[in-house]
Order: structure tokens, then sequence, then C-alpha cells
């Protein structure tokens, strides 16, 4: 061997020992494909999943971003899991480009990744099991605060609904500007129902928030159908109750000849003896054909209502007693109240006489009315100012308006269910 050989083997073997080449070979052996996996969570509220990568080597990786991009992913089999907030399901794709590539009607769904490779995997959460919000004060423009579940947080200035909404604990913070804060409302929002946070603003100093776009009429959205009140302008201080009690069924407007929607209400508007009947029997959910007999009444006879005056003469409601109540004239003040309270079968009190100045022990209904008042449910009336008058007024008609506003009352007072909030 020439000594130009024997160096030139001798460079060789030095390269190869050399901490450079070993490096070089280190590279050369870890060097892999890697792909990447970009995750996005879409939802109908305002909330996303917790979510899970499996991968390859069993290893986990948490998060709850509503988007991500995971690079570095060895080639190999992955597996994908999400919890879904409250009352929704779960949709997943896999796209490749623009084609799908892997779909999963559950919140969980295998995949491979290979070489080089970019997935974009997109998980849509529906709700399925939800119900309603309502937000209302008195007056109108509150701003207030929401939290709900999943962390979800809203904002807005009285009144607001909100539908849908997934199903769990939700707080309500009113700030109305210039007064003192009151105590945060809490709720339980079950599937089909509705939650209603109200307040009264008795504050001298409060300023009402503008609203952005002031509407001119309520809207109310009952079984997949928008109404819109012509006649109920959201600042007057009976709106938060029409909407309420519209939404839950238990009242309606008016409708044309042909039995079309026709836009009022009538707030102002005498409730008849015979839209008491109507009403007393959906506001508490009883079914007007358990009579078994046809109305006393011979006024009743062929109309509408006949159904609900022969039950509420089955069930010996005081009003209806006797089968000659006209059916046409404006129920009282008085007869409203006893109405309801039978209805709700609440223990009425003996009359004392001294709650109002114009219901005396001797005035019909006057147990009625002093329990009621006593219970919360009906106050007297007030003068321009909100000064008291000490006046119940129980022989004067009384308006949809304010029946919808004791009826409210009622419901959240005995927690009255059933609502047709669907």
């Amino acid at each position: 061997m020439s000594d130009f050989t024997r160096f030139a083997a001798a460079a060789l073997l030095l390269f190869l020992l050399s901490p450079f080449s070993m490096h070089a070979q280190d590279e050369q052996t870890i060097a892999v494909p890697s792909g990447t996996l970009i995750v996005e969570q879409k939802s109908e509220v305002d909330a996303v999943g917790k979510w899970t990568l499996l991968r390859p080597n069993h290893e986990s990786f948490h998060r709850t971003d509503a988007s991500l991009s995971v690079p570095d992913l060895a080639p190999g089999q992955y597996s994908f899991f999400a919890v879904p907030p409250d009352g929704t399901t779960a949709h997943i794709d896999i796209f490749l480009g623009d084609d799908v590539t892997y779909s999963s009607d559950t919140p969980q769904i295998s995949f491979e990744i290979k070489d080089t490779m970019t997935l974009k995997l997109v998980i849509t959460y529906s709700l399925t099991i939800f119900g309603k919000i309502g937000v209302g004060s008195d007056p109108i423009g509150v701003p207030f605060e929401m939290v709900g579940p999943n962390g979800m947080l809203r904002q807005g200035v009285t009144p607001v609904e909100f539908s849908p909404m997934p199903i769990g604990n939700y707080s309500v913070t009113f700030k109305p500007d210039g007064c003192p804060r009151p105590p945060q409302q809490s709720g339980v929002l079950d599937h089909n129902g509705r939650i209603n946070f109200m307040i009264k603003i008795i504050c001298k100093n409060f300023r009402p928030v503008e609203q952005a776009t002031k509407p001119k009429a309520v809207t109310v959205e009952l079984g997949g159908k928008t109404m819109v009140f012509s006649d109920v302008h959201p600042e007057s201080w009976f709106a938060p109750y029409i909407t309420t009690i519209v939404s839950r069924g238990v009242m309606s407007g008016y409708v044309n000849a042909d039995g079309g929607f026709s836009g009022r209400f009538g707030p102002g508007d005498p409730v008849t003896i015979a839209q008491l009947a109507k009403i007393a029997h959906t506001s508490m959910k009883i079914n007007d054909n358990e009579a078994t007999a046809i109305p006393l009444n011979p006024l009743a006879l062929g109309k509408w209502f006949a159904g609900y005056f022969a039950s509420a003469e089955e069930r010996g409601w005081s009003v209806f007693i006797g089968g000659t109540v006209d059916p046409n004239r404006p129920a009282t003040r008085g007869e409203v109240v006893a109405t309801l309270l039978q209805v709700l079968d609440i223990p009425v009190k003996w009359a004392r006489g001294d709650r109002f100045t114009d219901v005396l022990r001797k005035t019909p209904y006057a147990s009625e009315i002093e329990t009621a008042a006593a219970e919360g449910i009906v106050s007297g009336s007030s003068d321009e100012n909100g000064t008291p008058t000490g006046l119940f007024h129980p022989t004067d008609p009384i308006a949809r308006a304010e029946i919808a506003k004791i009826l409210i009352i009622i419901r959240e007072k005995y927690q009255v269910s059933g609502d047709d909030d669907k």
C-alpha cells in the first residue's frame, strides 16, 4: 500500500469518527415526516367543549381551544374525544383539503395521519335540549350581565329575549345606572322551560340606557311563529308582562274575521267574563274538555267559550255558579282575583276591611282581595307620582295588561309550570 493510500484511509476513518459525522448520522436517524391537525369548534351557544387528542404512543393532549393548530404529529392512528357543552350534541367532520374524509355523529372519532398531510377537524355542536330566557325591567333600559352554563356570558339592556338557550344554571346581575346594585337573581332552565328575570326599579336617580335601535312594537315568538303587537310599545310598563305571558301560551292577541293574527293585544281593553274563563284554564293548564256536561249558562251554549264555562261551573268557581253571568260583560277586579285564587286553591282569610278604603267587609270578594294583597299578588292604585292612594277599585273592569301582570306574579310566586314555550 502506498503512502497516499494509507493517508487517504486514515483521513476517511478520522472523518467517520468525528463529532460532525456522528451528528449528521443522528440527524438522519431522527428526521421523520410529520403531519398537522387543525381543530375548530363551532357552536350555537357562546360555549365550546373540552377535547382530547390521543396520540399513537397513547399520550394524551387536552385542550379547550375553539381553534388550534397542532403541528409535528408523527404518522399513525389518532383518536379524538370531545365533551360537548350542556344540552348539545356533536357532529365531527375531518377535511383533507376541501374533501371530507371522516365523519361522526358522536363526539369521538379515529383517523390516520400519513407523512406530511394536514387534516382539519371541525366539531359542530347543536342544541337539542334547550329553553328560553327573558330579562326585563320596569321601567326598561337597565343594563345587565347574565352568566350561564359552560362559562357563558351575555350582556345587554332590558328587555331582551334569548332563545334557544342551553339548560342549566343562570344568574343575572342588573346594573341600573344611578342606583344601588340589586341582589343577583338566579334560576335553573329546564328542557322546553323558561326563566323570566324581572326587576322593578324604584329609584329616583335611575337613568335608563338608550337602546341603539328602539323598536316601535313588541315582538313575541310562540310555536315557531313571530307575532308583532303594534299596540304594545316596548317602553310601556306592561310590555315585559305581555311579552312573557304571550310567549308562555297563556294569553294571545286578537284574531281577524278569518282567524288570522290581527297584530293587536289590546292592553287597555277590559277582560270579559268569557276571556276570564279561558285565561283561568290556560294559565293553570286545566283542560276544558274535562267538563262532562254542556254549560248551564244559556248565553254560553254553542260559543267558543262553552267548554270553559261548563268546566268552571263543574268546578264550582264562584263567579260562574248559577249559570247566569253575562259572558260578554267586563270582569271586575274582584271577580278576577277571586277566580284566580280559587283556581290556585289558595286559602282565603276573612276580610277585616282595613287594607283598602274602598274594600269593606261587605264588599263582594273582600276576603279574596285582602288575601291576594297579603300574598303580594295585587296592590292598590297609585297616583301620578307613584304614591299609593289606598284604593283598590274592586268593581272596576280590569285591563288585559293588568291581568297579564297578575298572572306573571302568580306563576312566579307559586312556581306554576308547563308553559307552551315551544
